[in-house]
C-alpha cells in the first residue's frame, strides 16, 4: 500500500476551500492517504512535511495558475522561503517519489512546462500537474515529468479561444477528481 500525503491550501474560506479539507478527510477515511494536512504557508507545509515519515506520495490541493501552485495566494516557487519547500518534498519523497499538484492549469503554457521541470529537477523527483481548470468532477490535463526528462505535452493544451479550458470527460488525460492514481505514462 502506498504512504501518501495530502496538504491543502487552509486560508481558502469559500466553496473550493471547503472541498479540499473535506476530499483530504474523505481520502484519508478510504484509505487512500495516511496524512492530511492544511496549510496556511508553503513554509508551514515545508514544516509539516519535515516531520513525517518517507512517503510514496505527496499531493497538494489549492489554487494554481500557469507555472504557479498557491497556498495563500504566494507560490510555491519564487519566493524566499522555495529552498525550504522544495527541499521538504525531497526529504519526505522516496525514490522514486511522486509530487501531484492538485491544481487548476500549474503546468499549462511555456511557464507552466519550465515550472514542471523546474520542480522535477529540484526534488529530483516525479511531479504532476494539469494543463486544465479543474472542475467537479473532472482532472484533465493531467501529465507528469521525472528530473531530465522533456515535457511531451503542447503548451497549448487546455487553451481555447477565451482563454483557458474547464476539465471534462473527453479532454485528454482526464481522471474522476476522486481518484488517486493515474497511468505514470501521461
Amino acid at each position: 500500500m502506498k504512504t501518501r500525503a495530502i496538504v491543502y491550501d487552509a486560508t481558502e474560506n469559500r466553496f473550493v476551500g471547503w472541498t479540499w479539507a473535506i476530499g483530504a478527510r474523505l481520502f484519508k477515511l478510504f484509505g487512500l492517504a495516511t496524512y492530511i494536512f492544511g496549510a496556511t504557508s508553503w513554509p508551514e507545509a515545508a514544516g509539516w512535511l519535515e516531520r513525517l515519515p518517507k512517503v510514496d506520495e505527496v499531493h497538494f490541493w489549492g489554487h494554481g495558475r500557469p507555472g504557479a501552485a498557491l497556498i495563500n495566494h504566494v507560490n510555491i516557487i519564487g519566493e524566499e522561503h522555495n529552498a525550504v519547500v522544495l527541499r521538504a518534498l525531497k526529504r519526505v519523497l522516496k525514490v522514486p517519489g511522486l509530487f501531484w499538484l492538485r491544481t487548476c492549469s500549474s503546468f499549462h503554457g511555456r511557464s507552466g512546462k519550465a515550472f514542471a521541470a523546474l520542480l522535477a529537477s529540484t526534488t529530483e523527483r516525479v511531479c504532476a500537474g494539469s494543463t486544465y481548470i479543474i472542475g467537479f468532477p473532472w482532472h484533465s490535463g493531467i501529465h507528469a515529468i521525472g528530473p531530465g526528462q522533456n515535457n511531451r505535452w503542447p503548451a497549448e493544451e487546455g487553451a481555447g479561444p477565451y482563454g483557458l479550458l474547464k476539465s471534462h470527460y473527453s479532454a485528454p488525460n482526464t481522471r474522476f477528481c476522486l481518484r488517486s492514481t493515474f497511468p505514470r505514462d501521461w
